[in-house]
């Protein structure tokens, strides 16, 4: 008959053997808890913000404005197009109307310096048109739109352009602060700054200005 100490000695030993045992399993006994997932796991900031971009990326239409014109792409496309000054509203607003859809305003003014006008406005875009085709353009702030060089009113300095682009402040003008700037496109643009000298506003082609 076993002494009782060795049985004891003996369960002891196994004891240890069976914590050892369950302190090398690889598959812990279940909690009731799930793992948590991959997408359950919240990314970086930065991260999440290039993920929303890229997942933007062709979704949206775009439009870039140049010195005799536009490009613009359309929603799910990927290549642009450019249209230039002379072609027909009706075509302008077809395009203009995938970007921003229906135009804001439309309006007209006889007594332009550069003779009657008509016009259709798009929030802080307006195109402007002489006997039925597309002049000029003229940009406000207050959107994200900007030239196709990344000119953008309500954002970029003067600085900035006279320094990348060239630009100079129109001597002798009769308006307020005005000045051009060489486009990336070959043409010339010109625009207003604020007091700050912040870019306010940009126009290419013709414009219904009184000087």
């Amino acid at each position: 008959m076993p002494e009782k100490g060795l049985i004891s000695l003996r369960s002891a030993a196994e004891l240890i053997a069976a914590i050892a045992l369950a302190g090398c399993s690889a598959a812990p006994e279940p909690s009731g808890e799930s793992e948590p997932k991959a997408a359950d796991v919240r990314a970086d900031p930065v991260d999440r913000a290039a993920t929303a971009q890229h997942e933007e990326i062709g979704t949206r239409a775009r439009l870039a404005l140049l010195s005799d014109g536009f490009a613009y792409r359309v929603a799910g496309g990927t290549s642009s197009e450019e249209v230039g000054f002379g072609i027909r509203r009706e075509t302008v607003e077809r395009i203009a109307r995938q970007q921003f859809g229906e135009p804001s305003e439309r309006s007209a003014n006889a007594e332009c310096g550069a003779d009657p006008m008509s016009f259709s406005r798009y929030g802080s875009l307006t195109f402007n048109f002489q006997d039925g085709r597309l002049t000029g353009w003229f940009l406000d702030s207050g959107s994200e739109l900007a030239t196709a060089d990344g000119v953008q009113p309500g954002t970029t300095s003067f600085t900035d352009i006279e320094r990348e682009r060239g630009a100079a402040m129109v001597e002798g003008s009769s308006l307020d602060r005005e000045f051009r700037y060489a486009s990336s496109d070959g043409g010339d643009i010109g625009g207003f700054l604020d007091a700050d000298g912040t870019v306010a506003s940009l126009y290419a082609g013709a414009q219904c200005f009184f000087r």
